[in-house]
């Protein structure tokens, strides 16, 4: 999943497999958040989904989500990290980060 703030800076976060039912009901696609506790750490992955991403948010078992009922804060739901043309070819072969095409 990917967190975006009213700076339009992104954060890719993860759960492990057995705690995602925690957090399934929780978090929802669109919705504003208060996480607390927990873990920050550098990304060492074969793939980093979000461009300029170095750190990666790790829930834990005593993770604390809290959903934010004050919509009027200017969070935008989408964020695009646009390359020119000529670079795709360059990042063939190179999983590291994500390419992708939307229509």
């Amino acid at each position: 999943m990917f967190f975006i703030d009213e700076n339009e800076d992104q954060i890719h976060a993860s759960s492990p497999r057995d705690l995602i039912s925690q957090f399934t009901d929780i978090l929802t696609k669109g919705d504003i958040f208060h996480v607390e506790k927990f873990s920050v750490s550098k990304i060492n992955g074969t793939y980093r989904p979000i461009f300029y991403g170095e750190y990666k948010i790790y829930f834990k078992n005593d993770t604390i989500t809290k959903r934010f009922e004050d919509k009027t804060v200017p969070i935008p739901l989408y964020k695009f990290s646009f390359i020119e043309f000529n670079e795709i070819p360059n990042r063939y072969n190179q999983p590291k980060y994500l390419s992708g095409t939307h229509y």
